[in-house]
């Protein structure tokens, strides 16, 4: 086991973070509660983007967590919605529940469109989830990391594929983020896929060590 930090450590042999929180972020209880139904409904999925960062201790807030999903059948896109709602969840622009609601959100979907869910009573932050339509967004899933955060799993893409990503974005937030990542997990990164990626992306990767 390497440690990170005092609160994160790296199983090396299973590639596995472990992250013990005393307290969760609205960000953190959001991405449980939605990994925790797309787990037990077997739907392989990654988290991308900012909240990545978060997770690991950064200190900002987020709008969104964004998760990026196989593509799946209405059937069970159906189901999945179900348990949903279930658990707290609903459609960020609608609040019915119906088969014709879920169908459209499926097509929306299919189409390539992102859709959202809001968790609770509040709005923010909320879910964005998207279809995996991108050879990124497939590596992201088929290569994902598991986390375990106190007594739950989520999966996040690679952090190489991340970290370049976020340089690639380019604004002072991702760019910020990019760094965060990499300098908390400098001694567990593998600096080939990280080059490789960051040249896939065509951005520097000396911007990491400014």
């Amino acid at each position: 086991m390497i440690r990170i930090t005092n609160t994160i450590e790296y199983d090396e042999t299973r590639r596995i973070i472990k992250v013990r929180k005393e307290k969760l972020t609205m960000e953190d209880t959001i991405a449980l509660a939605f990994s925790r139904i797309l787990e037990k409904e077997n739907v392989r999925y990654a988290i991308v983007a900012g909240y990545v960062s978060l997770l690991f201790g950064r200190s900002r807030r987020s709008d969104d967590v964004d998760f990026i999903i196989e593509n799946i059948s209405l059937g069970k896109f159906a189901s999945l919605c179900e348990k949903l709602f279930k658990a707290g969840f609903k459609f960020l622009h609608s609040n019915e529940k119906t088969l014709e609601t879920v169908r459209m959100a499926y097509h929306s979907l299919e189409k390539g469109d992102r859709i959202r869910f809001t968790f609770g009573e509040y709005p923010i932050p909320n879910v964005e989830m998207k279809f995996a339509t991108t050879r990124l967004d497939k590596i992201s899933i088929e290569e994902s990391m598991m986390i375990h955060v106190n007594e739950d799993v989520l999966r996040i893409s690679p952090l190489e594929l991340q970290i370049a990503y976020k340089l690639y974005l380019g604004s002072e937030k991702d760019v910020e983020d990019a760094r965060f990542l990499y300098k908390l997990f400098k001694n567990i990164l593998d600096g080939e896929k990280l080059s490789k990626w960051c040249r896939l992306l065509d951005v520097n990767l000396k911007c990491l060590e400014s």
